[in-house]
């Protein structure tokens, strides 16, 4: 919580750092020589030496990694790439690095609980176990492909059993509802206290798990949870939904700002609905207004921008999709405006 608050109190500070370390791990890679990187001293130069990005224009670098060469647009050989949405003409596969992997992605899921725990001090979270969904992952050549979720779950098999239920294997089964099965007769007596994931595929666990079990209130399968922990879509069009799985409202939702791209913000007042804009998780980043860009001091609250980062996970002024609108610029909170389709065909259940 201190390294938390002491980002939201230095948010440029943090942002500096961010583009440092990016600045440092990229200078050496094609595409830093290729745009003079390592000559770059202010934010000024970043701006006028790189280029604007998206997946289109990225895609032959991406490709080079995909296929196994090393210091393409970051240092080393990336062995991990995250499956985004189903995009017309391409399928994205977005690099997830050793830096990025823990120092946006796991770090973003660490803080989640120090800020939930600064909110409910009295919570027993701890106490019991995460359940998580996930999608898949295979091996294509010498890298791990598949739904961020799932390379997060292969990337962690430490935790399973101890933090995290189900077992990796279960968790990783391709077919769903093989996997929900499995996930019942493994998990149905542990002591579950959170369950996270995207909203469509929690739903669509739930319900198979209050089928299997012949309960209407997911309370009664597992007594001692607490917390539902969402990101990927929206959850408002979800909301009526989790009510019918806990219709008595004894459940706590806690909403991230995650994408294949990387982790983003948190909800880090329960009484608000903006979330915290994470700062010193290695994203340097820019808003796009019409033609204007702007780092983040320049940012003013109310106006939707279009959001670009530049990470280390090796992409580079890179336009996700997203729109976005802050809420405060002391600290910096933001709300979604508009997501892209973010969720894999995996993901995806009906309501």
């Amino acid at each position: 919580m201190r390294r938390i608050e002491r980002m939201a109190s230095n948010p440029l500070e943090a942002q500096y750092d961010a583009l440092t370390e990016v600045l440092r791990l990229g200078e050496m890679s094609d595409f830093g020589r290729r745009y003079e990187v390592e000559r770059i001293e202010t934010i000024e130069d970043f701006q006028s030496q790189v280029p604007l990005s998206d997946y289109s224009s990225m895609g032959g670098y991406l490709r080079q990694m995909l296929d196994g060469e090393a210091d393409v647009t970051t240092e080393g050989r990336v062995r991990l790439f995250a499956r985004s949405t189903d995009a017309e003409p391409l399928r994205k596969y977005i690099p997830i690095t050793h830096h990025s992997l823990w120092g946006n992605h796991l770090r973003g899921a660490r803080d989640m609980v120090a800020l939930y725990m600064d909110a409910h001090p009295s919570s027993h979270i701890l106490d019991g176990r995460c359940l998580t969904g996930s999608g898949w992952c295979s091996r294509v050549g010498r890298a791990l492909v598949g739904d961020l979720s799932a390379l997060l779950i292969h990337q962690t098999r430490f935790m399973s059993g101890w933090l995290r239920v189900p077992r990796t294997q279960t968790a990783l089964i391709a077919d769903f509802d093989k996997k929900v099965e499995r996930i019942y007769r493994e998990c149905r007596n542990e002591d579950i206290s959170v369950i996270a994931g995207s909203p469509s595929l929690s739903l669509a666990l739930m319900r198979r798990v209050l089928e299997l079990s012949g309960k209407r209130d997911l309370r009664e399968v597992w007594s001692g949870l607490e917390l539902m922990t969402h990101s990927g879509v929206g959850f408002t069009p979800h909301r009526s939904a989790f009510a019918e799985i806990f219709p008595h409202g004894d459940i706590r939702y806690m909403e991230s700002y995650i994408t294949p791209e990387g982790f983003f913000a948190i909800a880090d007042n329960p009484s608000r609905e903006d979330m915290l804009l994470m700062l010193d998780y290695g994203t340097f980043y820019e808003f796009r207004s019409g033609d204007n860009i702007v780092p983040l001091e320049g940012v003013a609250t109310g106006v939707p921008y279009a959001m670009i980062i530049t990470s280390t996970n090796g992409l580079w002024r890179y336009e996700i999709g997203d729109i976005v609108e802050f809420t405060s610029t002391a600290p910096y909170r933001l709300r979604i405006v508009e997501r892209t389709n973010r969720e894999s065909k995996s993901d995806k259940r009906e309501d």
